[in-house]
């Protein structure tokens, strides 16, 4: 945890120099120049001191009162280290449902997606936190059945990693507080923070086009974009707002006719979000329990929420033979395997199970982010899983449930409305259920056949 820990914080002073790259090399020369000056004061004067054994009253008065101005100036290097890593006990970060976009209030439930040709897209409102009434996402149920056959090459931007880059450096001054608040809130929540390396979307899934367009992020870029995207600093004593980034959010209002208008979700292609790839899967083992997980303390999402069996986001290194399919069969794989004991079991990760992709979503309070989910037909018993501890709650002794047997395929509908009623489900894992659904209507002798029940 110690070595996880230090990563952290190598990983948070790296950013935070990319962030404000010139205040951290004027602050590196400020502290050298003041280094130098005081190791040259000792030795000039105090160490003469020692040396001659001379020394007046008229020089010990100097004496202190050089220590004193020292000692000043070391408080005040101190406290414009402490400015730049931005540690503020004083404010807290808000979640919001009602955005500032352009001067213009706009609800998050009322944000649409644009219909592309024969492509339509709906707008689903889940459960959401208890805070809150409904948790809105996006999916279009012909671009899930489409790919359910269908694979897509994908290609690099490189231009939209240039224009991620250049859209946070020209917001740092609203981000940097959001960034050094999020550092400081996991370090005292004891929730891991890093900064990997992210496999995310530059493009639409488009029927007319063969290939989809990724960029290489990082979950930082991610966080100080998508995430910050619906949220607010404010100061604890008195929830006055300090910092509001909602106008980042990737909507944008278009008039219908004279007095109305409609604001809908940007596409990918044109949006400014990082748009790392959520990835989430369900497992059915080999004896045929289908198996859900609790989520911890320690991550940063869905803490203490039924979350699917795998569940996380897709790396970098995730790209398998420039496919679509192959590359998120390989994520949702990893996740799986990392977070179920398949190293301690000596099974390889292509060994594991089998995975098919079910369908797509945007999740409008993550800025839109894209997710993925899919069902895995796993090759080991339930008894031989094990939860990674450090991401999943332990339930075997309690009564939250997370297993359900699946005697037939036509249990399919009945476990996932058991499932359905248990409260705090995660996002994914409603989706994953509903997905799940549409392939059993729809597919229901190809389900059977992958999960052989």
């Amino acid at each position: 945890m110690k070595i996880k820990k230090m990563r952290m914080t190598i990983d948070f002073y790296k950013y935070l120099f990319f962030l404000n790259y010139g205040q951290g090399i004027k602050l590196i020369i400020n502290v050298a120049i003041f280094a130098i000056s005081f190791i040259s004061f000792l030795y000039n004067n105090l160490f003469s001191v020692v040396r001659d054994g001379s020394g007046s009253w008229l020089f010990i008065i100097l004496m202190i009162y050089s220590i004193f101005n020292i000692s000043w100036s070391l408080y005040e290097k101190y406290e414009e280290i402490s400015d730049f890593k931005g540690k503020n006990k004083d404010i807290i970060m808000k979640s919001k449902s009602i955005l500032v976009k352009d001067d213009k209030a706009v609800q998050l439930n009322d944000i649409h997606a644009e219909n592309r040709g024969n492509i339509q897209f709906e707008n689903l409102k889940l459960n959401g936190p208890r805070d809150e009434q409904q948790e809105p996402v996006i999916y279009s149920e012909d671009i899930n059945h489409y790919i359910w056959d269908n694979d897509f090459t994908i290609e690099r931007d490189l231009i939209k990693e240039k224009k991620i880059k250049k859209f946070i450096k020209k917001n740092r001054e609203i981000i940097t507080p959001f960034f050094q608040y999020k550092y400081y809130d996991s370090k005292k929540n004891n929730q891991l923070f890093f900064n990997e390396s992210k496999l995310s979307m530059s493009s639409e899934i488009n029927p007319k086009n063969k290939h989809v367009l990724f960029n290489k992020s990082n979950y930082y870029h991610s966080y100080l974009t998508n995430e910050i995207s619906t949220s607010t600093l404010q100061r604890v004593e008195d929830a006055t707002i300090i910092y509001d980034a909602s106008n980042f959010h990737p909507c944008e209002h278009k008039k219908l006719d004279k007095e109305n208008d409609i604001t809908y979700l940007q596409p990918m292609d044109k949006c400014e979000m990082s748009n790392h790839i959520g990835i989430s899967t369900l497992a059915v083992t080999r004896d045929n329990y289908l198996v859900i997980r609790k989520q911890g303390i320690n991550t940063q999402q869905n803490i203490n929420k039924y979350v699917p069996t795998g569940s996380g986001s897709a790396d970098w290194s995730n790209i398998q033979n420039y496919s679509l399919h192959d590359t998120l069969n390989f994520a949702m794989d990893r996740e799986l395997w990392e977070e179920n004991g398949g190293k301690s079991l000596k099974i390889p990760m292509n060994k594991f199970g089998d995975t098919k992709v079910l369908g797509h979503f945007r999740w409008l309070r993550r800025g839109g982010k894209p997710e993925f989910v899919g069902i895995t037909k796993l090759h080991v018993s339930l008894s031989q899983l094990t939860p990674d501890n450090s991401e999943f709650i332990n339930t075997t002794n309690k009564a939250d449930r997370d297993t359900f047997y699946l005697d037939c395929i036509d249990d399919v509908p009945k476990v996932i409305q058991e499932i359905q009623e248990i409260d705090n489900l995660s996002i994914p894992l409603q989706m994953c259920l509903i997905f799940l659904l549409d392939y059993y209507e729809e597919r229901r002798e190809d389900l059977d056949g992958m999960l052989g029940l």
